[in-house]
């Protein structure tokens, strides 16, 4: 019996994991959505780069979002914000998408 492959959707979940909390489903559908992809396709290495930069073009919007949240006596937390910044930075220079979150290209304003 052979082992079947991950999906995208799969893929894109475990990611959301690996963040700690919860993966929400409104997340994975628009990564799934902004790569073009189908969600049951299985991975392949064509399939896991777009999927794999469509996730990262969506870590500032993660970066949004608490970083833990407690009600009624549980709490749900995920990784912090220092961390997933510099994994954003790093995943955006291996895979050469614009860092959107580094100030470094904005203009300089002088103030006489």
């Amino acid at each position: 019996m052979t082992k079947s492959l991950m999906t995208v959707k799969e893929f894109i979940e475990s990611k959301y994991r690996s963040l700690g909390g919860m993966v929400p489903a409104h997340e994975v559908e628009t990564v799934v959505i902004a790569s073009e992809l189908d969600p049951d396709a299985p991975l392949t290495s064509e399939t896991l780069a777009t999927a794999e930069r469509a996730f990262v073009k969506r870590i500032p919007e993660v970066l949004l979002q608490p970083t833990s949240i407690s009600e009624l006596g549980v709490s749900i937390s995920r990784a912090g914000q220092d961390a997933l910044r510099l994994y954003y930075r790093t995943k955006c220079r291996e895979l050469g998408i614009e860092n959107l979150l580094d100030g470094a290209d904005r203009p300089k304003v002088t103030i006489y």
